[in-house]
């Protein structure tokens, strides 16, 4: 199989890319990140699978220097997830920032604390089952951290050697099979990394993994030459070449931001070196890229990045200003680019020697920034077609192109199955260029700060705020609104709205922070033609930014290729259908909206028998080609196992929301036991909820439902947790909270995602295996002593509970 590809980083209005030349395969190592993972679940195992995890770094057992993100705790989620190694911090033991250097008494330059530290952390890890996936980073930034100037003294030259070969040979003395990465520096130094390697050889401390960080744009241009000279120095001193980690890359106004990122991809793959992107905002979310299970628009970027394959291609020009990673598989004749990173008017791909004849069939797909906690269901098809072939080229010409989107081109010979996808139509505006009454407009303030759309966000900081635009829509129908807008109230917020002076209601939940931009979304029903829309601060509410506003056409229908959402499968995949055999099986996965029945139709032949598997928990044999079952809001599995004789071929899927009214239960219907209470809110199913629950078991609430018949059920819990611990100079210190969930005596540790406010709900869904009649379940937290190394004391505040049949007849 030939497979060509290409990378690179331009500037200009055309890119031209050579598919003759060649230089190697994609090696998919930019999915990594930094205090990735807070707690076990946190973010769910089921929205990592489709991006292929490679790395993580995480805080040492028992850390302080954050709440959650503790190696010990994720590292089983981190393996069901599918990662390849898990890097643990090792200083990150500590509370402060910059770490505190306590005595160095024996003079050793480590100080006579932290060898200790070690010593448990390592101890500890090593009792998991997953040791092969460990490696350790003994220091973190040590050029600016304890041994600060050893890039230029070569006295901290020295002292940072010396405390490098003892933490290594001490960990090596625990666990002589341990892997260990370093140096963990700032950035690349080639002085210093040249005497670094030649110490290590000298002492026989080599790192298993060279790690630095790429904190800024002139790292992205630099970077390749970094890794380049760390090859001719490995050659030069006999050292067979080390794999790479960026541990750290990105930075904080890049993150969530899918065309800001494309670069990143694109300076890894060049190199063919992992990377982890920075932890500059809150730990838990995979650095910007999933909320609990809800994905954003960068989600989506890395998973069109991990469904690409091929060698990279020789392009030019090679500048910075847009960025391009592109693929060609011969064997399923698709061409496909990622690019972004710059407001362009127009902007034309060149492509030479390409193996079509006379025409070819195109895509043009938007990745959009849908904010840094906002929903993505799926990348937007813009525009589709037939271009023509000229000789051996083919040029494409992309408009109006968006600094905060990537874009995805995809080339084929014809449009075969393809043809389930369609344009949509949509409509963007940013706030600040709106008709605005008494209210502020603000400007980004740059590098690490979390992004805004068009750098600039408006304020309703006065009671008579609003603002107000004007929208043609192409069509009568229902349209989706979709407003960007940040809520550091720590409470949703209702603001007013009037389309064509009829009164609407804006609900809008707490986001992480004031500076951190969420999205709202409502269906409204509009005649062709222009409409008018208002949006304004309502009785006392509190002042919110808004960020920028948008419609598209809505519907509750859905067809997508199984091949372009396939996360696995053992069958034949030929780049158009799947075809399973008895007792094969595929895993895809879908994306929605809300919580709910979905009809799910399969395109294919020779159906007949499925074992059908949700979220890797609740199964159901299913005759036929259409089924319906209970997703949960953001990412969902899909798994089916083909029992029949006949070979099923799959191509694509239907889905359909249904509308099924769901047995609920209150929870200050049930059993409050010690400081569990009820409290207000309009913003609760019912008006009330149960807060206070923790800090001890005796803290508690206990629940009773009945379900009529066995099988598997859908547990819906709706929750809000407000919880932060201590401050840090960027990062949020979210808490994820604990919880015993006991149902008809059985345990469970569940931990529940930071919401922003004591009503922000959120749902959190568990599939369960349950027998017809009664039964009890109750929410528990037995620990007692607040503190950052320690899960969280107090349990969610619940709302409501929701049980109902998982799959439907």
């Amino acid at each position: 199989m030939v497979i060509l590809c290409l990378s690179t980083l331009v500037l200009g209005n055309e890119f031209v890319f050579d598919l003759s030349k060649t230089s190697g395969p994609l090696g998919f190592g930019a999915v990594g990140a930094h205090y990735a993972l807070s707690e076990p679940d946190v973010p769910t195992v089921v929205s990592l699978v489709p991006i292929k995890v490679k790395t993580v770094n995480q805080k040492p057992p028992k850390g302080l220097q954050h709440p959650g993100a503790d190696a010990f705790r994720v590292m089983e989620s981190f393996v069901k997830a599918g990662g390849s190694y898990l890097q643990v911090y090792l200083q990150d033991i500590y509370l402060n920032w910059p770490y505190e250097k306590n005595p160095d008494n024996d003079r050793d330059y480590v100080p006579d604390d932290y060898l200790e530290k070690v010593r448990k952390s390592v101890q500890t890890m090593e009792t998991l089952p997953y040791r092969d996936r460990i490696v350790y980073v003994p220091f973190n930034e040590p050029d600016a951290i304890w041994y600060g100037g050893l890039f230029w003294s070569t006295k901290r030259t020295k002292e940072f050697f010396t405390a490098w070969k003892t933490v290594y040979d001490e960990i090596k003395r625990i666990a002589p099979d341990a892997k260990i990465a370093g140096p963990n520096t700032t950035t690349y130094n080639p002085r210093f990394m040249k005497k670094f390697l030649e110490f290590c050889l000298q002492e026989d401390c080599l790192p298993d993994l060279i790690t630095w960080h790429e904190l800024n744009l002139m790292d992205v241009e630099a970077g390749h030459a970094y890794y380049q000279h760390l090859r001719k120095i490995e050659k030069e001193l006999g050292i067979e070449p080390l794999p790479v980690c960026i541990n750290e890359y990105a930075l904080g106004k890049e993150l969530s931001v899918p065309g800001r990122l494309v670069k990143w991809l694109a300076r890894l793959e060049q190199s063919r070196i992992d990377g982890c992107l920075a932890y500059w905002h809150a730990a838990g979310n995979f650095s910007g890229l999933v909320e609990g299970n809800v994905p954003n628009g960068a989600w989506w970027l890395f998973r069109e990045y991990v469904n690409m394959s091929g060698e990279l291609v020789a392009a030019s020009p090679s500048y910075t200003s847009i960025s391009t990673l592109a693929v060609y598989d011969q064997n399923t004749e698709t061409l496909k680019v990622l690019l972004g990173g710059d407001d362009q008017k127009e902007c034309t791909l060149t492509f030479k020697n390409v193996p079509f004849e006379k025409e070819a069939y195109y895509e043009v797909w938007e990745i959009e920034w849908s904010g840094y906690t906002g929903l993505y269901t799926s990348p937007d098809l813009l525009s589709k077609g037939i271009t023509k072939i000229q000789g051996d080229t083919l040029s494409l010409t992309l408009h109006d192109l968006n600094e905060m989107s990537a874009y995805l081109v995809v080339v084929k010979e014809n449009e075969g199955s393809r043809s389930v996808y369609q344009p949509v139509w949509k409509w963007r505006k940013e706030a600040e260029e709106t008709t605005l009454e008494n209210c502020t407009v603000e400007i980004h303030g740059g590098g690490n700060n979390p992004p805004y759309s068009g750098e600039k966000i408006v304020f309703f900081d006065n009671p008579e705020s609003r603002l107000s635009f004007d929208v043609e829509v192409p069509e009568s129908g229902q349209y989706l609104l979709e407003i960007w807008y940040t809520n550091g109230n720590k409470k949703t917020v209702k603001y007013g709205m009037t389309i064509d002076g009829k009164d609407f209601e804006l609900i809008l939940p707490p986001t992480l922070s004031g500076s951190y931009v969420g999205k709202m979304e409502m269906t409204v029903q509009l005649e062709k033609g222009t409409h008018t829309m208002k949006i304004f601060r309502k009785d006392s509410s509190p002042s919110v930014g808004i960020d920028r506003v948008g419609l598209r056409i809505y519907s509750k229908e859905r067809r997508i290729l199984i091949g372009d959402h396939l996360v696995s499968t053992d069958g034949v995949f030929n780049g158009d259908k799947i075809a399973l055999e008895k007792d094969r099986e595929l895993e895809f996965f879908v994306v929605i909206d809300e919580d709910g029945y979905y009809a799910m139709k399969m395109n294919g032949e020779d159906f007949d028998q499925f074992e059908m598997t949700v979220n890797r928990s609740a199964k159901k044999n299913v005759a036929g080609h259409q089924f319906t079952a209970f997703l949960q809001k953001g990412v969902n599995l899909i798994k089916l196992k083909n029992l029949s004789e006949n070979t099923a071929m799959l191509n694509s899927v239907e889905l359909v929301k249904m509308d099924v009214d769901i047995k609920t239960y209150e929870a200050e219907e049930g059993d409050l036991t010690g400081n569990a209470r009820v409290e207000r809110s309009d913003f609760a199913s019912s008006g009330r909820f149960v807060t206070g629950i923790g800090r001890g078991k005796e803290n508690a609430l206990e629940m009773r439902f009945h379900v009529p018949e066995d099988g598997y059920y859908s547990f819906v819990i709706r929750y809000s947790n407000e919880e932060t611990l201590g401050t840090h100079a960027y990062n949020l210190n979210v808490v994820d909270r604990y919880c015993r969930l006991i149902v008809d005596g059985e345990e469970r540790d569940l931990f529940f995602r930071y919401t922003g406010g004591v009503d922000g709900f959120f749902t959190r869904v568990l599939y369960l295996y349950l027998k017809k009649g009664d039964h009890t379940v109750r929410f528990e937290n037995p620990n007692t002593e607040i503190s950052p190394a320690d899960v969280s004391v107090y349990g969610p505040n619940v709302d409501s509970i929701s049980i109902t049949p998982t799959f439907l007849e």
